[in-house]
């Protein structure tokens, strides 16, 4: 089945753990925060990349310091 639902990647770091049945608060790289619904599902990769799962959402939220590596100037 083809999920209809909305895809959202950012970049920046959850406020607190992540549970199933509660909602994720985010603070995106901006410093402007997020609330979602309520997890439904969620995977972490080991390179920091978090795929979360909410009732009408899939979000990707890639770590703050995987996006400063990537502006920084040598």
């Amino acid at each position: 089945m083809i999920s209809r639902k909305k895809r959202v990647e950012l970049h920046g770091s959850l406020e607190y753990p992540l549970e199933i049945g509660y909602a994720a608060f985010i603070k995106k790289l901006d410093g402007d925060p997020i609330r979602t619904s309520s997890v439904k599902h969620f995977i972490t990769l080991p390179s920091g990349t978090v795929y979360i799962e909410t009732e009408n959402t899939h979000y990707i939220l890639k770590p703050l310091k995987a996006t400063a590596a990537k502006g920084a100037r040598v």
